[in-house]
């Protein structure tokens, strides 16, 4: 925690956005999540006790984004890993850990995704739970399914045409913060 604060002050005194990852910690885990998704069962006393210590610190810290694991917390969401979990994202990041900044997924053409959920899926269960940002890093086909999926979803949802309109104030008040961008 100490050394993870240290370098996200250092960043961000330099105007470089930090990102603290894999929230909420790889826990006990030994499958890479390129290949399929792991599995946690820890239990929240255990993860509390353990793998949120760094992130609280870097909340404490203000760091400027905060990336989700693919990893199935069993024992705290048994349908959705971290990176499309409700339960994790807004429960108990931004509600419980009161975090105010971006948080984005790893990248949704990692096989822990797609090997369980199709692209729809992944961002519709993303806009539910207030993550800002999707990576998607290797298929140009799911950036724009992701895309006209959310453009269409904006359309026909007040709701979660204004929960994207919150995302886009958080970036743009990050961006106005690190680089200067003028809102």
């Amino acid at each position: 925690s100490q050394l993870g604060t240290k370098v996200i002050e250092h960043l961000q005194h330099g105007n470089v956005m930090a990102v603290a990852k894999h929230f909420p910690g790889i826990g006990s885990t030994v499958i890479d999540s390129h290949i399929e998704m792991p599995v946690e069962a820890a239990d929240m006393n255990r993860i509390n006790a353990h793998d949120l210590i760094p992130f609280k610190e870097a909340v404490k810290h203000d760091v400027a984004g905060i990336m989700l694991s693919h990893i199935l917390y069993k024992n705290i969401d048994p349908d959705w890993p971290a990176s499309l979990s409700y339960i994790i994202s807004k429960k108990l990041l931004r509600d419980k850990m009161k975090y105010k900044g971006l948080v984005l997924t790893d990248d949704l053409d990692m096989r822990a995704i797609t090997k369980h959920f199709d692209i729809k899926q992944a961002v519709s269960q993303i806009q539910l739970s207030d993550i800002d940002l999707i990576l998607i890093c290797q298929k140009k086909d799911n950036i724009k399914k992701a895309f006209n999926f959310l453009l269409k979803s904006f359309k026909d949802s007040s709701k979660l045409k204004k929960k994207g309109l919150k995302s886009v104030e958080r970036i743009m008040e990050s961006k106005k913060e690190y680089i200067g961008i003028k809102l």
